[in-house]
């Protein structure tokens, strides 16, 4: 008697696991958010890794330059990002496989479309309007009162600053 007749496991039942794999597009959503809130220019933190401008980096330098600019991100989910900008085909050469110029493309859209030069007639959200938890659809509700009080508290900050060097 096989191990498995014993614990009453049935090979016609397949266990379907719901997860395929991480979402791409929520790892992305992140990295998005704490670029927008932060203003972090994801690209300074690859040049390092690529003297001579191949566009390309190893996974181990993918992952830390991505650690460098974001220290809070899992490793399963740099990981994953790896995985899916790699590239492969005849200029590549391993070990830099990982694409970072489609990365910080794809991340630094949500400041706004890049290569705009080739359609200089698009319509250009605002900076963040694609992110949801970000602030990206936020819209200040002020009454002309605040906007008052707001503009004296700057005006006596201001003065505070220049007379008493605060």
């Amino acid at each position: 008697m096989a191990p498995q007749d014993g614990w009453g496991y049935d090979e016609s039942v397949q266990e379907v696991d719901g997860d395929d794999g991480p979402d791409i597009g929520e790892m992305l959503e992140q990295v998005r958010t704490q670029v927008f809130q932060r203003r972090i220019r994801i690209k300074a933190a690859f040049v390092d890794f690529d003297p001579r401008r191949t566009s390309r980096v190893t996974k181990a330098q993918f992952a830390r330059a991505l650690s460098l600019a974001m220290p809070l991100i899992k490793v399963c989910d740099v990981e994953a990002l790896a995985d899916h900008f790699t590239e492969a085909g005849p200029k590549v050469l391993w070990p830099k496989v990982v694409n970072y110029i489609k990365f910080c493309e794809c991340v630094d859209e949500v400041f706004g479309p890049s290569h705009l030069e080739n359609t200089p007639t698009a319509q250009v959200p605002l900076p963040g309007a694609s992110l949801s938890c970000a602030g990206g659809h936020f819209k200040a509700n002020m009454d002309a009162g605040d906007q008052d009080r707001i503009s004296g508290i700057l005006n006596r900050v201001a003065f505070l600053a220049k007379n008493r060097g605060y």
